[in-house]
């Protein structure tokens, strides 16, 4: 009993941060097929060649640092009903059905280019919201973002992305 208790929770601390492909438009790239769990309470996202900083919402670039090009890895959940037809913090209504994302902190209207490992889907999508509100989660997709990433049944996806342009 004590020898599985223990080799339990030594597989449990052993966590591995999947490597983030150098282009995610490339669904051939290396990328992890099996992406780390969040430990505690900072997500184990990789950014790409940029120093990080932790935040209360996972360890994410300093703002001064986001820029067009910059490539990131990260949990990513999915919202829509309790919020359809509300307005964002962009101030945009809120449509489930639509392609959009919340992030916690990139400039709102910075466009992504979002990547599913799991299945080489990708889509491009707007940042029009903030979230999400779950620790170790870097993005937040509408409803119509996750189905066409193939999602909505998982819940909880890592997830790629990259930054493709930044608003004015």
């Amino acid at each position: 009993m004590k020898k599985s208790v223990v080799l339990t929770l030594c597989l449990v601390l052993i966590v591995k941060i999947p490597e983030a492909s150098s282009d995610i438009s490339d669904p051939t790239g290396q990328v992890s097929r099996t992406p780390a769990k969040p430990i505690g309470k900072y997500s184990p996202q990789k950014v790409i060649g940029w120093v990080s900083q932790p935040t209360t919402y996972g360890t994410l670039p300093i703002a001064e640092e986001f820029r067009q090009g910059m490539i990131q890895a990260t949990w990513s959940s999915w919202y829509g009903p309790g919020f359809q037809g509300r307005k964002t913090a962009s101030g945009e209504i809120f449509n489930m059905y639509d392609i959009s994302t919340a992030h916690p902190s990139l400039p709102l209207g910075t466009t992504l280019r979002i990547r599913n490992p799991a299945n080489d889907r990708l889509i491009e999508a707007k940042v029009t919201d903030r979230g999400p509100y779950f620790e170790g989660r870097g993005l937040d997709l509408s409803y119509g973002a996750a189905l066409e990433l193939g999602i909505v049944e998982e819940g909880v996806a890592w997830l790629e992305y990259k930054i493709i342009k930044l608003p004015k």
